[in-house]
């Protein structure tokens, strides 16, 4: 990742919720910011992406594998940023998707071993990707022009 915001000042946040996986302990916080400008300042940006404007985010946290094969992380599993009146479906399903592929690390599911490991995680990414579209859509919902 080339630039994230870890420890956001919330002052400029419009909102923000916490989105379980698979209903367990694990989680994303998702945030709505004000507008894009405040997205773009709270960024922790080094280098030459810095200049490029973001309209979602995606921060995992950090996680251990163990050498049994275990993982070792955290009930929060990441930020996801998105500023009003700058989100639409595409945006909202690229940053679920980098979601969707942190659950895959952490949770150990592994599409490739079984159909239905693959349908854990599709079924994952069809319900992160609603839960963000539906909460984002209730506290900004004049993207209705997305759908002229």
């Amino acid at each position: 990742m080339g630039s994230c915001i870890y420890h956001p000042e919330l002052s400029q946040v419009l909102s923000h919720t916490h989105i379980p996986v698979e209903g367990g302990p694990k989680y994303w916080t998702v945030y709505l910011w004000t507008n894009g400008k405040a997205l773009q300042k709270a960024r922790d940006c080094h280098g030459d992406k810095c200049s490029t404007a973001v309209k979602g985010l995606t921060c995992p946290e950090s996680f251990t594998l163990r050498r049994d094969g275990t993982v070792d992380a955290s009930d929060e599993l990441g930020e996801i940023h998105f500023a009003v009146g700058e989100w639409d479906e595409e945006i909202v399903s690229h940053e679920c998707q980098h979601a969707s592929q942190q659950c895959r690390r952490v949770l150990q599911i592994n599409p490739d071993a079984s159909v239905d490991e693959e349908e854990r995680l599709c079924y994952l990414t069809g319900k992160l990707t609603k839960a963000v579209y539906r909460w984002l859509w209730r506290l900004d919902p004049d993207m209705w022009w997305v759908y002229r």
